[in-house]
């Protein structure tokens, strides 16, 4: 979704700011997704670790 929404942005503004904030969508955009993809696995695995000191 990132590096179509920055391919449309890069497309249809025409000018070549337009192109540059496409390429810096698409950066950044990527960046943060991995981000917010490790907090996750991050929360999930302490509320795996809480579970089982929970049932201990």
């Amino acid at each position: 979704m990132v590096v179509i929404s920055g391919l449309g942005l890069m497309i249809s503004g025409g000018t070549f700011s337009s192109f540059i904030g496409g390429l810096v969508t698409i950066v950044l955009g990527a960046a943060f997704t991995r981000i917010w993809c490790e907090i996750l696995i991050v929360i999930f695995k302490i509320h795996e670790n809480i579970r089982k000191v929970a049932d201990k």
